[in-house]
């Protein structure tokens, strides 16, 4: 579930962010059984609901968003902006 303030419903509609969020999660789940991990361990979902909300569009926006280090940008970086280009 993503949790959306009166701030951010002019930017992201609560469906959009559920749409977001649902294919995030699917992509998370698919990484973390190739690599054999947690899910978690590839994004927590406090990250995942922060990049809903900001949708970063560069790996430079992506890289301002809480949990995401330079590891992170570098193993996943791309793939969470090519999920959120194909959520659009």
């Amino acid at each position: 579930m993503v949790l959306l303030t009166a701030a951010d419903s002019s930017s992201v509609t609560p469906s959009a962010s559920a749409k977001f969020a649902e294919r995030l999660r699917a992509w998370r789940l698919a990484t973390a059984r190739t690599q054999q991990c947690a899910a978690f361990i590839v994004l927590h979902d406090a990250t995942l609901q922060e990049i809903c909300r900001r949708r970063p569009r560069t790996l430079a926006e992506l890289r301002d968003v809480p949990g995401i280090g330079e590891r992170k940008l570098a193993l996943y970086g791309q793939a969470i902006l090519d999920v959120l280009e194909e959520a659009e």
